[in-house]
């Protein structure tokens, strides 16, 4: 738990000053020791290796009990929001730490048998394309050209219009839990289209990698090779 509190340690003095206060009313003093000396590592690393080490720190989390696991998933909440904004890593991170514990507390939740067709899941699927587009692209041109790439590996010559996902922080965890019903083919070619959108110009930014994580976390699909190795 300490990795995850570090990793959502504010840079701002007086924001960190509340988070770590916020810590130490629900795991003691320790515990807020123990987060600076890690944070210390974590402001270290390069973003893209964010993630995978939050990552590590989840079977350990599942093996908590209810009561912990429902206080802590409450206390990231309030961390994240310490600053009034939720960024991007912070969603993501807490949408990961949210299916991980979820999942813990009742697995049969997890057992979703999907029966959905990519056909009936239209909105969803552009919404999910738009998001990682604009967030993995400088322009609305560059960000049109990988939301096309993702639709083409699905669809092929059908097209479908890129919508508006500037509300996306609202929208997108009811649109991956919807498309969280589809059928395993569906599920293995939505991967595949959004590994398209994402390689399309080449290269792999930041926040593209952790909305992948997501998907995939939200799709109970393994990772691509592409996050993997």
């Amino acid at each position: 738990d300490r990795v995850i509190y570090a990793l959502l340690l504010d840079a701002d003095p007086a924001i960190r000053s509340s988070q770590l206060a916020m810590i130490v009313a629900h795991a003691g003093r320790e515990a807020e020791t123990d987060t600076l000396l890690m944070s210390q590592v974590v402001d270290a690393l390069h973003p893209m290796q964010r993630m995978p080490l939050a990552a590590i720190a989840f079977p350990a989390l599942r093996r908590h009990p209810r009561p912990w696991l429902e206080g802590f998933v409450a206390l990231i909440d309030r961390l994240i929001h310490a600053d009034g904004h939720q960024a991007l890593f912070e969603f993501c991170l807490a949408r990961l730490i949210s299916v991980q514990v979820i999942e813990a507390l009742d697995p049969a939740r997890a057992r979703v048998i999907g029966r959905r067709k990519l056909v009936q899941c239209d909105a969803e699927i552009a919404l999910v394309f738009a998001v990682l587009a604009h967030h993995g692209h400088d322009s609305t041109v560059d960000a049109q050209r990988g939301f096309q790439a993702g639709v083409q590996v699905l669809f092929g010559q059908r097209s479908l219009a890129m919508p508006d996902s500037s509300d996306w922080s609202t929208r997108l965890v009811p649109a991956l839990t919807m498309l969280d019903q589809l059928d395993s083919s569906g599920k293995q070619l939505l991967v595949e289209a959004l590994v398209a959108t994402i390689s399309h110009d080449g290269r792999i930014a930041v926040a593209e990698a952790e909305l992948l994580r997501v998907a995939c976390a939200a799709l109970h699909c393994p990772l691509p090779p592409l996050l993997s190795r």
